[in-house]
């Protein structure tokens, strides 16, 4: 019994000093790399992670509550990853800002992830005969699983499409989730009892605490453990028992939603899930097919891809999907294709699909439907069904095409491995990422604009005005002139954010003459701004009658009643001023961004009190 653990213990090590070799020689470049896009945010400017001292608020908030204002953000409700901000508050607390470790972190997490891989297929293969009986006789099982297992691991460990999780430092959610997931489907199939019904459960709430996809797992479980481990002994039964298994899963649910912080709009928020449910009906179809094709074929990544709703290849595949449901009933379903597909099969199109339900809805996660860092757990599914191909061509086939067939493996191995390391490359910094993906994507809008605001942001009026000129002549389409505009407003703000008032004034009455007279809500934007120059111009009469006409072409508009209340304080009506204030407030206004444009009404800064309190205007 010792020599048989020391065997298993020394193969451990083996493996893992191959993986995390492997992990290196790919990501190498990744260490040379700074922080990038939302690194700036999450970590650099994240006052949350330089103390212990502020657990509370990191288990108390949703996972932008760092930023000013960021907390009521229409997007914030959804994100609550308390365990991604403890795991920065550690890298921070150990290596300070210095990205080279923090990199580091990011390459180890994923080389133990691959470990994980590897103990999950040998303990799905100890649970259940998945593979078919050998014709070459001179392997034995035990080398077989092994050889299934080192596959396994060491696809996912390659596997380009895992290039995203591994190389952004702000995709710790990805790496560290999925961990606590194998972990707890390791210890959940495991023989004791004590370790499926507490230890798994356990493991599961760590996951959400690091990523709320996790909340879709028990559904994986249920249907490996019904349809695949238990499905001798039927739907109903087996159900039964999985449900006697997975209490501690429904008690930690329970616990976890109790958990997360509650909004002060709960009704508009239900609104939202409900719209993101229709949503994943009507994108699903389409999302799901883009993202298969990405994870099959991982060759042209990017790290926007974009994704519309209305395109008509998207809709016709919704259609295909939803009619192919109704004509094939259950039973059909079950009965003539399940039966023919091998269970190994069935487990990687689980553990592909799966994951992927949240990414489903293009109303919520918009040009980021499709990113890549999405696909990383679901690329243990392909991880798992490129194992089975190798053990069909290895142990079940004819010497020539084994021959043939570990050739071709071989190639598409190094392939895997050359594109992974090109991607390390680009993530190089936010331009490299960024024009990369122009160059694969030049119609998608969001680009031209993050691009835009990182040339402004950094001071690099050359390459920011190189954009718009190059947008200029390459606009095609109604969304690149949408980027013009953006542009242009963009370019507005910022000389208004840096009191070049006279450019600033030039330039909003040039988007205002541009404007689209049927878009009001977008005039009374400009309109507001255009106010807020004049009086850095020192032209009240101007800066009121602007102000007051975006008020009366939008009457609901939270930041212009909030701005129109500042010019009264700034002008020292303070009747006027509370009353705007109240109605910024009754119309949807936060009480925090109420409250620092108040405490600002003394500031004589009237400009820069703007910006500050619309940190986010576009």
């Amino acid at each position: 019994m010792t020599s048989s653990y020391l065997k298993r213990i020394i193969v451990s090590l083996a493996i893992g000093a191959f993986f995390s070799v492997l992990m290196f020689a790919v990501y190498r470049p990744a260490l040379e790399n700074g922080f990038v896009f939302d690194d700036i945010n999450q970590v650099t400017n994240n006052p949350w992670i330089t103390s212990f001292s502020h657990i509370r608020e990191i288990f108390t908030s949703y996972v932008w509550g760092f930023e000013e204002f960021r907390s009521a953000d229409k997007n914030g409700v959804y994100y609550y990853r308390p365990l991604m901000h403890i795991i920065f508050v550690t890298e921070y607390y150990f290596f300070g800002l210095n990205v080279k470790y923090w990199h580091m972190v990011n390459i180890v997490w994923h080389a133990i992830n691959a470990i994980l891989v590897f103990f999950v297929a040998l303990r799905m293969l100890g649970r259940h005969r998945f593979l078919p009986i050998q014709t070459n006789k001179s392997f034995s099982e035990r080398t077989r699983k092994y050889s299934f297992a080192f596959i396994a691991g060491t696809i996912f460990c390659m596997y380009p499409i895992n290039s995203e999780a591994v190389n952004w430092i702000s995709a710790i959610p990805e790496l560290s989730y999925t961990s606590f997931l194998l972990l707890s489907l390791l210890t959940f199939f495991s023989p004791r009892r004590f370790f499926q019904i507490v230890i798994a459960p356990l493991f599961f709430f760590f996951a959400l605490l690091c990523k709320e996809s996790a909340v879709l797992f028990p559904l994986l479980l249920f249907i490996v453990d019904v349809f695949i481990f238990e499905k001798e002994k039927g739907v109903r039964q087996g159900a039964w028992l999985w449900l006697k298994k997975s209490v501690g899963f429904v008690f930690i649910l329970v616990v976890y939603f109790l958990m997360r912080p509650k909004t002060s709009s709960d009704t508009s928020t239900v609104l939202k899930y409900l719209i993101v449910l229709l949503d994943i009906l009507t994108s699903g179809p389409a999302i799901l097919w883009h993202s298969l094709v990405h994870l099959v074929f991982p060759f042209r990544l990017s790290f926007v891809r974009d994704f519309s709703r209305d395109d008509w290849l998207n809709m016709a595949i919704a259609g295909v999907s939803y009619s192919a449901v109704l004509v094939y009933a259950y039973r059909v379903l079950i009965q003539k294709i399940a039966t023919a597909i091998p269970d190994i099969a069935k487990l990687g199109g689980v553990f592909i699909v799966v994951p992927m339900i949240p990414t489903f809805s293009a109303f919520f996660l918009g040009v980021f439907s499709l990113s890549e860092r999405y696909l990383y757990f679901s690329s243990i599914g392909i991880a798992l069904l490129w194992a089975f191909i190798a053990d069909s061509i290895i142990f079940r086939s004819k010497d020539f095409v084994r021959i043939a067939g570990v050739t071709c493996m071989v190639f598409f191995v190094a392939g895997y491995i050359e594109v992974s390391y090109h991607r390390s490359l680009v993530w190089k910094n936010t331009e490299t990422l960024l024009n990369d993906a122009k160059r694969q994507y030049a119609q998608t809008t969001f680009l031209y604009e993050v691009l835009g605001d990182h040339y402004a942001y950094s001071g690099d009026s050359a390459k920011y005005q190189g954009l718009i000129a190059s947008l200029k002549q390459e606009v095609s389409s109604q969304k690149q002139k949408d980027a013009l505009v953006a542009l242009r407003y963009a370019d507005a703000y910022n000389a208004l954010s840096d009191k070049n008032t006279e450019i600033a004034i030039a330039r909003y009455n040039v988007l205002i003459r541009a404007a689209d007279a049927s878009d009001e809500k977008y005039i009374s934007k400009l309109y507001r701004d255009l106010g807020v120059a004049y009086v850095a111009h020192d032209e009240s009469e101007n800066a009121e009658a602007y102000l007051l006409w975006a008020r009366e072409l939008n009457p609901q508009g939270v930041s212009i009643a909030r701005t129109l209340a500042q010019y009264y304080c700034f002008t020292g009506d303070t009747e006027k001023a509370e009353h705007y204030f109240m109605d910024a407030l009754r119309n949807g206004d936060t009480r925090e961004r109420i409250l620092v444009a108040r405490e600002c009404c003394a500031d004589k800064d009237f400009t820069g009190t703007f910006v500050r309190v619309n940190k986010y205007p576009l």
